[in-house]
């Protein structure tokens, strides 16, 4: 059996991490305001984001003085194999 390690996949394990690499995903960009609305007022979801951007997933840049969110090449990749596993459970397979 293969260990898996602390700071690989069991990173992803928190509620809402799977979600904001998704919506991200979807709108190609997000707000602070964006995550709100559509995964969770959870008071942690700047520690959220802030693993995510340290696994190499999410980059944040200052717009116009709003913080914007997107994907990073190796996030983007990790979004779709999430979409792809979650297809696989909705059609059976």
């Amino acid at each position: 059996m293969t260990a898996i390690p602390v700071d690989g996949i069991l990173r992803l394990e928190e509620k809402g991490m799977f979600g904001i690499i998704v919506l991200i995903h979807d709108r190609r960009y997000c707000t602070i305001t964006d995550f709100y609305k559509n995964i969770s007022r959870n008071p942690r979801l700047e520690t959220k984001l802030e693993i995510l951007e340290d696994m190499g997933l999410i980059s944040c840049d200052m717009v116009h003085g709003h913080r914007m969110y997107t994907l990073t090449p190796k996030g983007e990749v990790i979004a779709e194999h999430i979409l792809e596993i979650d297809g696989m459970i909705d059609t059976g397979l």
